[in-house]
């Protein structure tokens, strides 16, 4: 899966867990990636629990976005910053 951060805030952290459990699991970074489309990363997420996973994601400035029950299998590319302004106007 790709991650773009193209937002405009640094992400620290990016985990995962099974959808409805609190058992994340830090995905390793290569270091912060950087807002803007500089800032993309390629990882490897797990789906040997399923291809339904919630995704948590910490930004330098201690913000946190979580998304519920994302299909890791069916969504290649995670745009970070649209996901933000997106929970934002659902919120």
């Amino acid at each position: 899966m790709n991650f773009i951060n193209d937002g405009q805030d640094t992400v620290v952290s990016i985990e995962q867990a099974q959808p409805g459990t609190n058992r994340w699991v830090r995905t390793a970074l290569d270091g912060p990636l950087a807002g803007g489309y500089i800032g993309q990363s390629i990882l490897s997420i797990s789906t040997e629990r399923g291809c339904l996973q919630d995704i948590r994601i910490l930004f330098a400035d201690r913000k946190m976005l979580t998304i519920t029950a994302l299909d890791v299998c069916r969504v290649p590319i995670l745009h970070i910053g649209r996901a933000w302004r997106l929970g934002v106007e659902n919120s």
